[in-house]
């Protein structure tokens, strides 16, 4: 097998940390330092260094000692062809001078014409030069905002125009940290316009700006500054100036200055809930600071809560018909107003309608997520009707249908089912059916099973799912569920384990994660299993017959992450009771895996969903063309 070779792009050291931790690399045998694994980049100016040969790099003319406003007023080396700042030998920064023992003191990389700076990384860059000419496949790591990989087309042409024999691919980190990533490229003397350029790339953001005890004051410096405006005429504190300024860049953000203005933007946050579900952490904080919290360490794990519709999106109508009502409790019933929800938020006119569940409209009021009801809005015929594979026929008479396997034919419906559905409706799978994958397979040619076989996944994560930290747990907690994906049975908890079954709701299912240690499920596709880890509770999940892990966990919304990440595990999930050791080493990290999977999910499956509809007509992923017909036909 090629050995591989992880490299980092930046922009940020994040991408160096990654080698170690996701590659085990170690810090000194096994990897040696390229140039951009310790520095601030940007994607321009790594196309350009690489199309350059890094001509410019190291470039007396262009490295200059350039005074930065942020919070220390730092001295940073700069390279003004690339714009690339060099925090690590910069004087002062984060005294590591002292802590790395400098041999000529703070100014050792700027003396004698930046002297030890440019020798320094010339050695880097010999680094990355002879990895990517030593055969090897190389794994370029790049932390980007709203990471994708078809917005890398530029940067992988260059690569390949450079090294057109260098096999590679990229690891992208993701970062919706906008306050962040603008303030750095402020800093690396980006162009407002550019910056604008880059963060648009998949949606406009609604930034979170709020003026408190010089809050973000850095970031209204630098861009103040970019702007040409004298810093001295101005009160930084000029809410109403800011607030314009930031306008005429970009029309679209919305600037909170006040509780009134967060209210307005964030109609639905709940702030005495919120409160009461993290009262240790929130216990001295007043409503303006909770509210901080909140944005810093909530509204910035998932994109659901800051996406404006791009104004190219073509309006399409959509009409959710569930089949049962709103219940946090049913994973089945949640996904479909969290469905309604982000495309609702992408710009698509999305309603629910009762004709086939009376009893939906009865929990108005209780629904959290979504609860738009059709009132006529528009024409039956000129929308598309989204049933689950739990409605019978089409009750609507709807002429385009978006048919959401919830659940695969035949394990929670009966497989007569489909008799009911028409052949020319579209079908999307949530979970992969591998049944279903094979017979497409087998029917077309593989390069185009993409446009046959699709997924459309969520995860709703509700805002009270957390680890209490309590510091002791004992005992365990399990529940059956789907019992029926197993063909035999073997009881792994003991008799006076607590069961937790459908009578509980979600906020019992919280309570009890995060009292118990360990939580089974007989139930291979239930998501109490994520709610379990995210609230610290390890999830045994009992396994299916003739599966391994791995190919269990590629029967969940789990696989298309792991193929895409390169990952083989997820965290805090045991698969039998001999899987317990790791699941216990590694639940600590599972919170921030599954926050990760809502951004993933977004970009991997509903964004494309979007684009699908506004052109239902094309569409091949069709029941006829995911079914064999004819086996259903005496059912």
């Amino acid at each position: 097998m090629i050995e591989k070779i992880p490299i980092s792009l930046g922009f940020l050291s994040d991408s160096r940390e990654h080698i170690y931790k996701k590659y085990g690399f170690s810090h000194e045998s096994d990897y040696k330092k390229c140039p951009f694994d310790l520095m601030m980049s940007n994607y321009k100016g790594i196309i350009d260094c690489i199309n350059d040969d890094f001509k410019y790099f190291c470039d007396i003319d262009y490295i200059e000692l350039k005074t930065i406003y942020n919070e220390n007023k730092e001295q940073m080396i700069y390279n003004s062809k690339y714009k690339f700042l060099f925090n690590h030998e910069s004087p002062g920064h984060a005294n590591l001078y002292e802590i790395q023992n400098w041999s000529f003191g703070k100014y050792h990389f700027v003396n004698n014409n930046f002297e030890n700076f440019i020798i320094r990384y010339k050695d880097r860059i010999n680094n990355f030069i002879n990895n990517l000419n030593s055969g090897k496949h190389i794994i370029f790591i790049i932390h980007r905002y709203n990471n994708n990989l078809n917005d890398l087309l530029e940067l992988k042409n260059v690569i390949h125009c450079k090294y057109p024999n260098l096999s590679f691919e990229f690891d992208l980190l993701q970062d919706y940290n906008y306050e962040r990533i603008y303030n750095h490229q402020l800093m690396m003397g980006i162009s407002d316009d550019d910056i604008y350029s880059e963060s648009k790339r998949f949606h406009k953001t609604q930034t979170f700006y709020y003026l408190h005890k010089d809050y973000n004051e850095n970031i209204y410096r630098n861009f103040l500054e970019q702007k040409s405006v004298n810093l001295n005429d101005i009160d930084l504190k000029s809410k109403f100036l800011i607030n314009k300024l930031f306008s005429e860049r970009n029309p679209n953000e919305k600037f909170i200055y006040s509780l009134k203005t967060f209210y307005e933007y964030y109609k639905n946050f709940d702030y005495f809930s919120f409160r009461n579900s993290y009262k240790k952490e929130l216990e001295n904080l007043t409503e303006e600071e909770t509210i901080i919290y909140w944005n810093n360490n909530f509204n910035k794990l998932s994109l659901v809560p800051n996406i404006i519709c791009d104004s190219k999106v073509n309006k399409v109508n959509v009409l959710f018909a569930p089949h049962r009502a709103f219940n946090l409790s049913d994973g089945g019933a949640t996904v479909q107003f969290y469905l309604a929800h982000l495309l609702d938020k992408l710009g698509v006119r999305v309603r629910f309608i009762d004709t086939v569940m009376p009893e939906l409209t009865l929990n108005y009021e209780k629904n959290s997520i979504f609860n738009n009801i059709f009132d006529n809005d528009f024409e039956l015929d000129d929308c598309i009707v989204i049933y689950c594979e739990g409605i019978h026929g089409n009750p609507l008479n709807a002429k385009k249908i978006v048919r959401w396997m919830l659940s695969p034919l035949g394990k929670n419906v009966p497989e007569s089912m489909i008799n009911g559905w028409n052949k020319n409706e579209l079908v999307y799978h949530f979970n992969p059916d591998f049944k279903i994958k094979e017979y497409v397979e087998k029917k077309i040619e593989k390069n185009n099973i993409e446009d046959i076989y699709k997924l459309l996944t969520c995860n709703f994560i509700n805002s009270k799912i957390i680890n209490y930290n309590k510091e002791f747990r004992n005992g365990t907690c399990f529940a059956y569920r789907k019992i029926h994906f197993h063909k035999t049975i073997n009881k792994i908890h003991n008799d006076n384990d607590f069961e937790i079954t459908r009578e509980h709701t979600q906020d019992d299912y919280i309570n009890f994660f995060n009292k118990y240690k360990y939580f089974i499920s007989y139930d291979p596709l239930t998501f109490l299993i994520s709610i379990s880890i995210m609230c610290g509770c390890i999830a045994i999940v009992h396994p299916v017959d003739g599966l391994s892990k791995l190919q269990w966990l590629h029967t969940t919304t789990y696989s298309e992450y792991l193929n895409d990440n390169n990952l083989d595990n997820i965290y805090g999930i045991a698969y039998g009771m001999e899987d317990i050791g790791y699941a216990e080493s590694t639940i600590h990290l599972a919170y921030k895996q599954n926050k990760e999977f809502e951004n993933y999910f977004l970009e991997k499956y509903i964004i494309p969903f979007v684009s699908n509809i506004q052109k239902f007509e094309k569409m091949e992923n069709t029941i006829e063309n995911n079914y064999d017909l004819s086996k259903y036909n005496n059912l």
